[in-house]
């Protein structure tokens, strides 16, 4: 969806126990949004990770390389919001 100039996408995210994944630019000035529903997760940029548990809050740019990853035991669920600026002639 887009709201004002910001093209905006809403997932809800399943980490396994121990998976870590690496993620490449989402483009300049890329963001995401990450809230733990259950379990723990690492995400942000590498280098800057941080660990999140339910009810924890993250927001990171991801228009540079960033990881996820799940230290824990059980699956964790997350909602995970981007948010990639486009221009505000209509062009994306």
């Amino acid at each position: 969806m887009m709201v004002g100039t910001t093209l905006v996408e809403v997932v809800e995210v399943a980490v396994h126990p121990g998976l870590w994944e690496t993620s490449v630019s989402h483009g300049v000035g890329a963001r995401e949004h990450v809230l733990v529903r259950r379990g723990r997760v690492i995400v942000g940029p590498i280098g800057q990770e941080v660990e999140l548990r339910p009810g924890d809050y993250a927001t990171y740019l991801s228009d540079r390389p960033h990881r996820w990853g799940n230290p824990g035991s059980q699956d964790a669920l997350l909602w995970v919001i981007h948010t990639f600026p486009r221009g505000g002639n209509g062009s994306g």
